[in-house]
Protein backbone atom coordinates (compact mmCIF):
# COMPACT_ATOMS: atom_id res chain seq x y z
CA UNK A 1 0.00 0.00 0.00
CA UNK A 2 1.45 3.49 -1.00
CA UNK A 3 -0.26 5.65 1.42
CA UNK A 4 -0.66 8.67 -1.15
CA UNK A 5 3.70 8.85 -1.61
CA UNK A 6 4.92 10.54 -4.52
CA UNK A 7 6.87 8.59 -6.90
CA UNK A 8 10.19 9.71 -6.89
CA UNK A 9 11.37 12.70 -8.95
CA UNK A 10 13.31 11.98 -12.23
CA UNK A 11 16.95 11.35 -12.34
CA UNK A 12 18.57 14.53 -12.97
CA UNK A 13 22.33 13.45 -14.01
CA UNK A 14 23.62 11.42 -16.58
CA UNK A 15 24.92 8.29 -13.77
CA UNK A 16 21.10 8.53 -12.60
CA UNK A 17 19.77 7.85 -15.76
CA UNK A 18 22.80 5.56 -16.21
CA UNK A 19 21.92 3.68 -12.93
CA UNK A 20 18.49 3.36 -13.79
CA UNK A 21 18.37 1.94 -17.20
CA UNK A 22 21.26 -0.08 -15.27
CA UNK A 23 18.25 -1.67 -13.68
CA UNK A 24 15.74 -1.92 -16.00
CA UNK A 25 17.38 -3.08 -19.30
CA UNK A 26 18.18 -6.83 -19.91
CA UNK A 27 21.97 -7.52 -19.72
CA UNK A 28 22.36 -7.87 -23.60
CA UNK A 29 21.06 -4.64 -23.96
CA UNK A 30 23.00 -2.68 -21.40
CA UNK A 31 26.21 -4.57 -22.59
CA UNK A 32 25.63 -3.69 -26.15
CA UNK A 33 24.75 0.19 -25.00
CA UNK A 34 27.43 0.29 -22.23
CA UNK A 35 30.41 -0.89 -24.48
CA UNK A 36 32.59 1.06 -27.07
CA UNK A 37 34.14 0.14 -30.34
CA UNK A 38 37.82 -1.40 -30.65
CA UNK A 39 39.78 0.20 -27.72
CA UNK A 40 37.46 2.50 -26.37
CA UNK A 41 39.92 5.41 -27.48
CA UNK A 42 37.29 7.47 -28.76
CA UNK A 43 34.74 7.06 -26.18
CA UNK A 44 37.01 7.98 -23.40
CA UNK A 45 38.25 11.10 -24.65
CA UNK A 46 34.59 12.02 -25.77
CA UNK A 47 34.00 11.71 -21.79
CA UNK A 48 37.52 13.99 -20.91
CA UNK A 49 36.18 16.26 -23.82
CA UNK A 50 32.64 16.82 -22.00
CA UNK A 51 34.23 16.99 -18.86
CA UNK A 52 35.88 19.84 -19.25
CA UNK A 53 32.84 21.90 -19.95
CA UNK A 54 30.58 23.59 -17.78
CA UNK A 55 26.74 25.02 -18.63
CA UNK A 56 26.66 28.32 -16.60
CA UNK A 57 23.26 30.21 -15.51
CA UNK A 58 23.15 33.75 -16.38
CA UNK A 59 20.24 35.48 -14.73
CA UNK A 60 19.09 38.89 -15.61
CA UNK A 61 21.68 39.15 -18.47
CA UNK A 62 20.12 41.25 -20.96
CA UNK A 63 18.83 38.82 -22.92
CA UNK A 64 14.85 39.28 -23.71
CA UNK A 65 14.39 37.15 -26.00
CA UNK A 66 16.78 34.20 -26.50
CA UNK A 67 17.35 32.35 -29.48
CA UNK A 68 18.21 28.74 -30.31
CA UNK A 69 17.20 27.82 -33.29
CA UNK A 70 20.24 27.61 -35.91
CA UNK A 71 20.12 26.50 -39.57
CA UNK A 72 22.21 22.57 -39.48
CA UNK A 73 22.90 21.17 -43.14
CA UNK A 74 20.40 23.65 -44.78
CA UNK A 75 17.31 23.03 -42.22
CA UNK A 76 16.28 25.33 -39.65
CA UNK A 77 16.24 23.89 -35.80
CA UNK A 78 14.57 24.69 -33.46
CA UNK A 79 18.09 23.76 -30.95
CA UNK A 80 21.59 23.92 -32.06
CA UNK A 81 21.56 20.09 -31.52
CA UNK A 82 20.87 16.80 -33.42
CA UNK A 83 20.29 13.46 -32.13
CA UNK A 84 23.19 11.23 -32.94
CA UNK A 85 22.69 7.86 -34.73
CA UNK A 86 22.41 4.81 -32.45
CA UNK A 87 22.33 1.44 -34.22
CA UNK A 88 19.80 -1.44 -32.65
CA UNK A 89 17.93 1.16 -30.85
CA UNK A 90 15.19 -1.37 -30.94
CA UNK A 91 17.26 -3.70 -28.18
CA UNK A 92 16.69 -0.86 -25.40
CA UNK A 93 13.14 -0.21 -26.33
CA UNK A 94 10.51 -1.58 -28.97
CA UNK A 95 9.78 1.41 -30.58
CA UNK A 96 13.50 2.28 -31.17
CA UNK A 97 14.71 4.65 -33.61
CA UNK A 98 10.56 5.80 -34.54
CA UNK A 99 10.26 6.68 -31.02
CA UNK A 100 13.71 8.76 -30.74
CA UNK A 101 13.38 10.26 -34.44
CA UNK A 102 9.43 11.52 -33.46
CA UNK A 103 10.85 12.94 -30.22
CA UNK A 104 13.85 14.90 -32.00
CA UNK A 105 11.25 15.90 -34.40
CA UNK A 106 8.62 17.44 -31.31
CA UNK A 107 11.58 19.23 -29.84
CA UNK A 108 12.40 21.10 -33.28
CA UNK A 109 15.24 19.43 -33.83
CA UNK A 110 16.74 16.51 -36.54
CA UNK A 111 17.73 12.50 -35.80
CA UNK A 112 20.55 10.98 -37.64
CA UNK A 113 19.53 7.61 -38.67
CA UNK A 114 21.52 5.07 -38.94
CA UNK A 115 22.64 2.18 -41.42
CA UNK A 116 22.07 -0.37 -37.92
CA UNK A 117 19.12 0.99 -37.25
CA UNK A 118 16.01 -1.43 -35.83
CA UNK A 119 13.36 -0.36 -38.31
CA UNK A 120 14.17 0.45 -41.91
CA UNK A 121 14.53 3.76 -43.88
CA UNK A 122 10.89 3.54 -44.45
CA UNK A 123 9.06 3.38 -41.70
CA UNK A 124 10.90 5.69 -39.83
CA UNK A 125 10.07 8.35 -42.97
CA UNK A 126 6.44 7.08 -42.58
CA UNK A 127 6.26 7.76 -38.50
CA UNK A 128 7.85 11.46 -38.88
CA UNK A 129 7.12 14.72 -40.94
CA UNK A 130 10.58 15.96 -41.70
CA UNK A 131 13.33 15.23 -43.40
CA UNK A 132 15.96 13.54 -41.43
CA UNK A 133 19.40 12.33 -41.76
CA UNK A 134 21.25 9.23 -42.39
CA UNK A 135 24.72 7.73 -41.42
CA UNK A 136 25.72 5.51 -44.15
CA UNK A 137 28.73 2.93 -43.06
CA UNK A 138 30.00 2.11 -46.76
CA UNK A 139 30.34 -1.70 -46.57
CA UNK A 140 31.77 -3.72 -49.29
CA UNK A 141 30.47 -3.72 -52.92
CA UNK A 142 29.29 -0.28 -54.40
CA UNK A 143 25.94 -1.95 -55.52
CA UNK A 144 24.34 -2.37 -52.48
CA UNK A 145 25.59 1.27 -50.99
CA UNK A 146 24.36 2.73 -53.86
CA UNK A 147 20.95 0.97 -53.69
CA UNK A 148 20.88 2.13 -49.82
CA UNK A 149 21.70 5.72 -50.53
CA UNK A 150 18.89 5.83 -53.10
CA UNK A 151 16.41 4.59 -50.49
CA UNK A 152 17.25 6.97 -47.54
CA UNK A 153 16.77 9.94 -50.35
CA UNK A 154 13.47 8.60 -51.49
CA UNK A 155 12.29 7.98 -47.68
Amino acid sequence: MRFGLRDPAPPVSVAAWRELARKRLPDMAWQYIESAADDGLTRSENETGFARWRLRQRSLAGVSAPRMSVEMAGQSLALPVALAPTGAAGISHWTGDIAATCAAEARGTRAVISTAASYTLEEIARATDCDHWFQLYPFGDRGPVQRLMARAAAA
